[in-house]
């Protein structure tokens, strides 16, 4: 009968889009209890709101709750719902007509039935929507009891009911009860912990700050606190207890990315306290910047020596996440065509930092590529929009592309030079300070923008931040020996045709910065198909770099001479050029008509560069190059060149000429190897194992298996061990092999790769031994029990690890996979796509 009356309600109403909007949502109280066994949540949400017009009735998104009442002092109200997950699903009956200035709450009770399960074909870590549940299963004994939230873009209505406009900001609290030695995390400031008499506890923490619902977040876990002051601020790092020393060296830099975002932004850490909490099954990187407790992949903590050798990468991660308390808390997107002013200052100041904590190579060899990649693999896939774009299809891809994030970073460091140093940081600073606890739009930046330097920037704003386009430019030079100039005619080639519905720009303009032998200068790209630069220069010169270090977003097209390219190496300040200069010299080295005496120069030219004082990744970058232009067996010079190198570097540069020697097989550099066995970093003890397993040596396999007992990160060298052997081919190792498959309770990362998932190298070695039909039972009676134990995880783990076995058997897994979840369309589809690459495999 209650049912009827609901559906008889809704039959006699019109919904409107605005009745969708029609809350202002001031505060959001959750008191929540979980089961793990069901994979739920369950408890109560109390709403205080005020409507934007008057009525009687408004909307919440929800999805797939269960509820159960909704009382407004103590009376209970009518509800619409489905159980779906569509926007505005629950309509809510108030008892009476409200006017706007009158505030109410209201007390949903409900429990979650959505379970966000892992992603089948992202296994190393997902987002999903919701709560996800984790707990000890039959195929992952050690995996620890956790729950934690995944909210952006709008996915928090699959845990409580809310409105999912991003506009609709509001302060929070939360009551989170737990059993011990469980704790939970949530934004805001522990306020209380309270021990009840079942000898649960129930945290309670209060968000005083207005922020997005999008940003809502908790995790409950056993977790140890690793506290740090800055000033009065505390920072909280969450982590697992038998991993504090390798959380303190993990967070060694965050009290100063803290001070640098203080300063760069002018303004305090906006609360009173920053919490970074580590859950399993997260992805990378992860960055969403939840309010004031981010969560991050538990893959980011490492001892001192994995994190020194690779800080850019989790450094990068934190930063960002750091970055997002003053672009997305204290500055809040007004609408989610804004997205832009968090995702794209909060990479902006990753990059900075790593250029200033290590040094602006570290930003242009590493982050830049990798941002530049990504916005022209949008860009060349047809995903066109405007960094602001004002009519989103659907927010999850909008959010979760390259255009809020990575383009607008690289916009956001072209204004930075548009403008100038001194108006860029005071701009910067007006903008955060004028707009402190507010929404903000594009226009409030420009504005800040404007104001600063005192001239107009639309056009900047029109042509970057408004409209689609991609810049290509052709570059010629001439040089005329009678005028004593230098020419440079550029052309502006990208295709004019607009097949989307958005405003595309023609040609662009903009500064940039050409380098031409030992001088810089600017010049302005007119916005015209032909440009034309003319400079002085008593003679031809030796090399000629058109836009310095890439900082106009463009593609360039400038055919050079071998020598013109070797003068570029040799002479440019500018790293991204020397580097593009590598690769244009390798290609022309190994066409079939280059002749003995370029080869013989670039060896000369690359080997320079290794040993020079310049940065390690670019040195790096050098040695990569001339592996690509070496065939064996290596002449005498460059085989004492790789000695040398080996003996001299680090880490990195070290590994790599290990591995380049060990291609060469030869027995008579195993002491290299044996002795790189004990390095600091672990990257140079896994290419020594694998040089020493390519030797064939006697002795090789005793080395090798005392790797497995040499202390070391979540068995990083237990994986070089494996490797080495896989090389070795020595079937004394079967046994050992076997041993590291059975074993599922040592430390390891859920990466899902043999690089740095011990159980994936395993199997690599076992099949490169020829006996890949050992390890099948093993898995096959894993998959049985992460089936029953519903870890999706587990399940295409072991999915994974068999299809790299390629046995005529794994038939059957698919006949089970199929049958197991038959009405589990997404799943189903997952399984199709391994059964896939396993027949294929399998030809």
């Amino acid at each position: 009968m209650k049912q009827f009356i609901y559906w008889l309600v809704a039959l006699c109403v019109v919904i409107s889009p605005a009745m969708g909007q029609n809350i202002d949502t001031k505060h959001l109280a959750l008191h929540l209890q979980f089961d793990w066994h069901k994979k739920l949540a369950f408890g109560k949400a109390e709403i205080t709101a005020r409507l934007l017009n008057e009525g009687d009735r408004f909307f919440l998104d929800a999805g797939f709750l269960a509820i159960q009442s909704v009382t407004l002092n103590s009376k209970n109200l009518a509800f619409v719902y489905d159980g779906g997950d569509q926007d505005n699903s629950l309509e809510i009956i108030l008892d009476r007509m409200y006017h706007p200035a009158e505030t109410f709450t209201l007390v949903i009770n409900y429990h979650t039935t959505y379970e966000n399960r892992a992603d089948p074909v992202s296994i190393g870590g997902s987002f999903g929507k919701g709560l996800r549940f984790q707990n000890a299963t039959s195929a992952t004994p050690n995996k620890r009891k956790q729950v934690w939230s995944s909210g952006e873009p709008q996915h928090n209505r699959y845990w409580f009911p809310c409105n999912e406009d991003i506009a609709d900001i509001h302060t929070t609290e939360v009551f989170l009860t737990v059993d011990q030695p469980l704790m939970a995390i949530g934004n805001g400031n522990l306020v209380e912990v309270i021990e009840n008499p079942d000898r649960s506890r129930t945290f309670h923490y209060l968000a005083d700050q207005p922020f997005p619902n999008y940003l809502v977040s908790i995790v409950v876990g056993e977790y140890e606190d690793v506290s740090q002051m800055v000033k009065d601020k505390i920072i909280h790092n969450y982590g697992y207890a038998h991993e504090r020393e390798a959380v303190e060296a993990t967070v060694v830099l965050l009290p100063e990315m803290l001070t640098f975002l203080e300063e760069k932004t002018c303004t305090p850490y906006p609360y009173k306290s920053y919490s970074q909490v580590v859950v399993q099954d997260y992805p990378f990187p992860g960055g969403v910047g939840q309010h004031t407790a981010a969560i991050l992949s538990d893959n980011y903590i490492d001892d001192y020596g994995v994190h020194n050798d690779f800080q850019y990468l989790w450094d990068g991660v934190a930063v960002q996440a750091l970055a997002n308390q003053w672009f997305g808390n204290l500055l809040m997107p007004s609408s989610w065509s804004e997205l832009w002013l968090n995702n794209g200052f909060a990479q902006y100041f990753a990059g900075l930092f790593t250029e200033m904590n290590h040094a602006r190579e570290e930003y242009l060899t590493y982050y830049y590529p990798f941002e530049k990649s990504n916005v022209l693999g949008d860009w060349d896939s047809g995903n066109r929009h405007p960094i602001r774009d004002t009519v989103i299809k659907e927010v999850a891809t909008f959010a979760s592309d390259s255009y809020s994030k990575y383009r607008a970073a690289l916009v956001l460091r072209m204004l930075q030079k548009e403008m100038g140093e001194e108006n860029w940081w005071r701009a910067v600073c007006d903008f955060v300070q004028t707009n402190a606890h507010r929404q903000v739009t594009t226009t409030d930046f420009q504005n800040s923008v404007e104001k600063i330097s005192g001239k107009s920037f639309q056009w900047f704003f029109d042509q970057w931040i408004y409209k689609i386009g991609f810049p290509r430019l052709m570059v010629k030079k001439h040089y005329d020996e009678k005028q004593k100039q230098l020419v440079l005619n550029v052309s502006q080639i990208q295709s004019q045709v607009n097949d989307s519905s958005y405003p595309m720009v023609s040609y662009f303009e903009g500064t940039i910065t050409i380098e031409i032998d030992n001088r810089l200068m600017d010049v302005y790209l007119k916005p015209q198909r032909e440009n034309q630069f003319v400079f002085d220069s008593p003679s031809p010169p030796l090399f000629v770099n058109f836009n310095f270090e890439e900082n106009f977003l463009c593609e360039v097209e400038f055919d050079k001479s071998m020598e013109e390219w070797l003068n570029q190496l040799d002479l440019s300040k500018d790293v991204l050029a020397r580097q593009n200069t590598m690769d244009s010299l390798v290609t022309m080295a190994n066409d079939s008509t280059a002749t003995l005496t370029l080869k013989d120069r670039l060896w000369h030219a690359l080997t320079r560069e290794v040993a020079s004082d310049q940065y390690w990744r670019y040195r790096w970058y050098a040695l990569g190059s001339l592996q690509k232009i070496l065939t064996l067996p290596y002449d005498a010079k460059t085989i004492k060149f790789l000695e040398a190198t080996i003996q001299k570097e680090r880490s990195w540069i070290k590994s790599t000429a290990i591995q380049m020697l060990g291609r060469s097989k030869d027995s008579k550099f195993k002491d290299i190897y044996i002795g790189a066995l004990q390095d600091p970093s672990d990257r140079v003890i896994n290419a020594a194992a694998i040089a020493l397993g390519r030797t064939k040596s006697e002795g090789a396999y005793n080395v090798l298996m005392q790797l497995e007992n040499q202390p070391s990160w979540k068995n990083q060298n237990r994986i070089s061990a494996l490797n080495g052997l896989q090389q070795l081919g020595d079937p004394s190792a079967v046994d050992y092999i076997l041993a590291c498959i059975k074993d599922n309770r040592s430390p390891r990362w859920y990466l899902a790769t043999p690089v740095w998932d011990y159980p994936f190298a395993a199997v690599n070695a076992l099949v490169a031994l020829g006996k890949a039909d050992l390890a099948y039972p093993i898995l096959w009676e894993r998959l049985q029990g992460a089936i029953t134990d519903r870890d999706i995880n587990d399940v295409f783990q072991q999915v994974q690890l068999i299809n790299l076995l390629k046995d005529s058997r794994a038939v059957e897994v698919y006949v089970l996979l199929k049958e197991a979840y038959k009405d589990d369309p997404p799943i189903l589809e997952a399984v199709l796509q391994y059964e896939g690459i396993y027949l294929e495999g399998m030809k």
